[in-house]
């Protein structure tokens, strides 16, 4: 198999993974919303780490501010 060859099998690999993604709108839907849940899911659960590193930090009077 020469370099071209390849490139053109991973170039049809990547187009039939597309039109899966694309024939099935079903799919695409629930990856985008699993997606999203999960970057949400990621902020709260920082910003509740934030909240407890600012309250340690209020406590602390030796930090450096």
């Amino acid at each position: 198999m020469t370099l071209d060859g390849f490139f053109r099998e991973i170039g049809d690999l990547f187009q039939l993974s597309f039109n899966l993604l694309e024939a099935d709108m079903g799919i695409t839907a629930i990856m985008n919303y699993g997606l999203l849940i999960l970057g949400f899911v990621g902020l709260l659960y920082w910003l509740n780490w934030q909240k407890k590193f600012n309250n340690e930090a209020e406590g602390n009077s030796e930090q450096l501010k």
